[in-house]
């Protein structure tokens, strides 16, 4: 038999050109599994199959095997109608059986002795059927149709129907139910029956053809076809190797095409040659249409491994008539940017791959809806819903961008009766903070009538300024709508600025993709007439400048401009931006009506800051016409920010000097940003919006400081701050905390007065090392450092100083304890009754350490677990078990005189307390114990006080139990 596919390529080359383009569509892959199931009823049943190879099909053990019941197939026969002959298979013991194999195409009968199902599984089949002038006993491809839906002869059969004249089938079963029977559609019987209308999956047929036939599908996958964006080009033919386009005219993609051309393949496809899928901001649902564009049946299925992909229906078969896939994007839970996928059309041995891009928009739009709030001052009360209605705004184009802004707005929020603008930041992904501090001014100050009122606010009706700050936490839960937690605090309301907090909830839905623009600049330059035109003078152009003093985060611009000019057509209008390079925009080139006001608007700006000087330049290129500028009108439209500036001074010199190289740190709402000093001192930070700023300042040799301001509606010169010299005589380093549990964060301060820095010289650098490894090069001297102790340590931090002159000056820090939760196995082994006469320090593992520590004493003894530090002499012993606390003292209230040197605990006070034998509180402390109750106590002098520890749930780590006898303060007492 000739191979089915090979066939229907042949044939399709006959029929319409977009057939044979169809089927080049698709790539010949390894085709996925199919099963079909096929119920067989007592007695003979005629049959088809439409899974598997056509080259191979099924063997006979392998029917049987697929049978449910065993020993059930008791003969099959098959027809042959080139040798109008017949070959089978019969279970009788010794029948020399000739039929080897079941085939995908054909028809068959099978006899089983019990009801059975046949289960066979393999490639969906899509082949052809040859018939040849008589009869011919055939199934058709098929495999997912209900029988209310089987598709009819005549588009099984299309325009070779007139050719066939008689089709039957059999239908097995109890004679009860009409069974055992023949059904057909013949059209040489009078009069003509047509009681068979239709073929079904499983079912064989024979078919009576007038003439050689060939019926096989096609397939033909329809997609949205690229755009071609004008100037349109004309079709010209394909010179190339890719099958999708041979012997076709296609449209070539030009530059205006590249964001059209899906796949980037220089060609516009049509819909039959997309295999490219665009899901654009806000598209969630396309539809893929299948076609069979020949005869038969063509069975499909599709499959996606993409999460955010869903398909529905998954397979079906069709004839004549097209399916329908719908394809649903999910974009919940995925960042802004652009996300690839794909599926797969599957037609058993043919495979057609479309790509998807997903495009997640970014949370820019206007959002309509409220917070719900719940609780004042912590208190249940509910106040109802507060609208918040949001224009969102990207801080920049890069998907990579997390920052946005946001505005309230307040002709459509109630209680926001100014518009109100927050900074936004993501972290973890959709998670988000959008945050204000904004204030409301104070309102009439006077008495009544209010015409003598200088400082009338009418949205306040209190005589001073309310602040309030806004923040949503929350998440962007799908791509158009962000919810979460809503918390406003109000201070200026209650006496002594006590605070009114009010928390509850928020949910947000996106109404639009494009935020709205609103107006933040608003200029109009002089309407006195200025005479524009005339040939005379060399002057041939007129430039009116209007100057933007904010920046502003543009999103639009629009421009109106008033000119009475005879020929308007020799006119040029030339809108340019702020800046010696600044954009520039014609508005009009020779129009051909320009009679009176005329308004121009421009987009395409992405957030573009526009303060500055903006002019606008009437050229009328040597005309001798004369005519009058009436003069313009600029509107910004977008979102306002505004510079924090001023100057890092010192006065330790007797005067007011730059101080450069000071480190700034600005904090508000979302905002850190940092920034060094410059020579002169000046700082600037711009792009800020209205809410409330700290700027943290240090720089080595002086005192740490910040300063708080509040930007509202203007940008703001904070003037000169002054750096204090540090007033400590020698250097030292502090540690912030000094001990706790690992990761442990500690915040090193260096104190190094000036006059010790003046021995560097010049060019100063830092070089700090935490103890633990790690080593931080800083090249501007910024007062704090930051460090993260990850693992159990006892340590000092040191910082060395280098410059142009004088030798390298290096200071510690406290000691550090970090507390490790865990086993450290970094440390050195464990030693058992071990005297260290080099330097140790003592730590242990801690779950719950909440106590102080001992004092330090001479570092002999046995450690717990030990590691060495290069410089310590002295360490910290840990008293610490599951249920004890200790106590370590040698004088109780009443003292004795420190004069005497000598501390006896027979007073009565004191024998209470006393050092346990075999510690090195013992060693160290006592003289040769004498007999108890008669302790003789060394000298005090230049001794210190232990202090009590007290812990929970926490133990002594060691590499042997401690009941072994590895840890000996408190003998006896540690538990393992």
């Amino acid at each position: 038999m000739t191979d089915p596919l090979s066939m229907v390529l042949r044939l399709l080359g006959s029929v319409l050109r977009i057939k044979l383009v169809a089927v080049a569509l698709w790539a010949f892959l390894p085709a996925s599994a199919a099963t079909q199931r096929i119920a067989l009823r007592t007695g003979w049943n005629l049959i088809s199959i439409q899974v598997g190879m056509p080259s191979t099909g099924f063997t006979i053990p392998e029917i049987m095997a697929g049978l449910d019941r065993t020993n059930a197939l008791d003969a099959v026969w098959s027809y042959n109608a080139v040798q109008r002959s017949y070959t089978s298979f019969q279970s009788i013991n010794n029948y020399p059986s000739d039929l080897a194999a079941l085939r995908p195409g054909l028809g068959y009968w099978v006899r089983v002795t019990s009801d059975a199902v046949l289960t066979l599984s393999g490639p969906s089949w899509n082949g052809a059927i040859s018939l040849i002038p008589g009869w011919n006993l055939v199934g058709f491809p098929g495999l997912n149709r209900v029988a209310e839906e089987a598709p009819t002869l005549e588009s099984t059969f299309r325009d070779r129907f007139g050719k066939v004249s008689q089709v039957w089938t059999f239908q097995s079963g109890s004679s009860l139910f009409g069974g055992q029977r023949f059904v057909g559609y013949d059209t040489t019987a009078r009069p003509p029956l047509g009681e068979l209308n239709s073929v079904e999956p499983g079912r064989g047929y024979w078919v009576y053809a007038g003439e050689a036939l060939s019926i096989g599908p096609a397939p033909a996958l329809v997609l949205a076809q690229d755009t071609d964006n004008s100037p349109f080009a004309q079709p010209i033919p394909y010179v190339g190797a890719n099958p999708l386009y041979l012997e076709r005219m296609v449209i070539p993609a030009g530059t205006e095409d590249a964001a059209t051309d899906l796949n980037r393949n220089g060609i516009l496809d049509d819909p039959f040659t997309q295999d490219f899928m665009l899901f654009d901001e806000g598209v969630n649902l396309q539809n893929v249409t299948i076609l069979n564009t020949n005869s038969s049946l063509l069975n499909w299925s599709i499959a996606t491994a993409t999460p955010w992909l869903s398909l529905s229906p998954t397979n079906g078969t069709t004839a004549s008539e097209s399916d329908y896939v719908s394809v649903v994007v999910n974009r919940n839970g995925l960042t802004n940017g652009s996300y690839t996928g794909a599926f797969t059309v599957d037609f058993g041995s043919a495979q057609r791959v479309v790509a998807v891009l997903l495009r997640v928009p970014t949370i820019a739009g206007d959002y309509r809806g409220a917070a719900t709030a719940t609780r004042v001052n912590g208190s249940p009360v509910s106040l109802g819903k507060v609208d918040l209605n949001l224009s969102m705004f990207m801080e920049g184009d890069s998907p990579a961008t997390n920052r946005f802004r946001g505005v309230i707005n307040r002709d459509l929020a109630l209680l926001f009766p100014q518009d109100v603008f927050l900074d936004g930041i993501f972290y973890q992904g959709n998670n988000f903070s959008l945050t204000t501090t904004f204030e409301m001014p104070a309102g009439d100050r006077h008495e009544p009538p209010y015409a003598t009122a200088t400082n009338l606010y009418n949205y306040n009706p209190f005589p001073n300024s309310i602040y309030r700050q806004v923040t949503l936490q929350g998440t962007r839960t799908t791509a158009d709508r962000v919810e979460g937690v809503y918390v406003e605090s109000i201070v200026g309301v209650l006496p002594e600025n006590r605070r009114i907090t009010v928390d509850g909830t928020f949910v947000l839905d996106r109404s639009s993709i494009l935020p709205t623009t609103r107006s933040i600049y608003n200029g109009r330059s002089p309407t006195t007439p200025v005479s524009i035109g005339g040939s005379g003078g060399g002057i041939s152009s007129y430039t009116n400048t209007l100057n933007v003093p904010n920046a502003v985060s543009i999103q639009g611009v629009r421009v109106t401009v008033n000119i009475t000019y005879p020929r308007p057509d020799q006119l040029t209008l030339t809108l340019i931006g702020p800046g010696p390079n600044g954009m520039r925009f014609v508005l009009t080139n020779r129009p051909s009506n320009l009679a009176g006001s005329a308004t121009f608007s421009l987009n395409h700006f992405n957030g573009t800051i526009g303060e500055g000087d903006w002019r606008l330049v009437v050229d009328w290129n040597g005309s001798s016409e004369r005519g009058q500028f009436n003069g313009w009108d600029l509107n910004l439209l977008g979102l306002a920010t505004y510079t924090a500036s001023g100057t890092m001074v010192s006065t330790n010199t007797g005067s007011i000097v730059p101080a450069a190289g000071a480190t700034l740190t600005l904090v508000g709402g979302n905002i850190i940003y940092q920034m060094v000093t410059p020579p002169d001192g000046s700082f600037s930070f711009p792009s800020l919006t209205e809410n409330a700023y700290t700027l943290g300042v240090s720089k080595l040799g002086y005192q740490e400081g910040s300063k708080f301001f509040r930007i509202t509606r203007a940008n703001t010169n904070l003037g000169n701050l002054v750096l204090q010299p540090l007033t400590n005589a020698t250097a030292t380093v502090l540690a912030t905390p000094t001990i706790g549990a690992a990761p442990l964060h500690v915040t090193f301060s260096p104190l190094v007065p000036l006059t010790t820095l003046a021995t560097l010289g010049n060019n100063i650098t830092s070089s700090w090392r935490f103890g633990d490894g790690s080593t931080l090069v800083l090249t501007n001297l910024a007062s704090t450092v930051a460090h993260v102790y990850t693992n159990g340590i006892h340590t000092n931090a040191t910082l060395m100083l280098r410059g142009s002159t004088g030798s390298p000056l290096t200071f510690s820090s406290p000691s550090i304890h970090a507390h490790a939760l865990g086993p450290n196995t970094n440390i050195a082994p464990h030693q058992v009754d071990v005297a260290f006469t080099s330097p140790r320090t003592h730590f242990l593992h801690s779950v719950a350490f909440i106590g102080s520590v001992a004092a330090p004493v001479q570092n002999i003894g046995t450690p717990v677990q030990s590691v060495p530090t290069a410089n310590a002499t002295t360490g910290y012993f840990y008293q610490e078990s599951k249920r004890d606390m200790a106590a370590f003292d040698i004088d109780r209230f009443p003292f004795f005189t420190r004069g005497t040197n000598v501390f006896s605990p027979l007073t009565g006070e004191d024998t209470a307390f006393f050092v346990q034998p075999s510690t090195p509180y013992y060693t160290n402390i006592m003289k040769t114990p004498a007999p108890p109750g008669n302790l003789t106590w060394q000298s005090y002098t230049n001794r210190d006080r232990y202090r009590m520890i007290v812990t929970l749930g926490s133990h002594v780590f060691g590499t042997q139990p401690a009941s072994a006898g590895n840890f000996r303060l408190q003998t006896g007492r540690i538990e393992p």
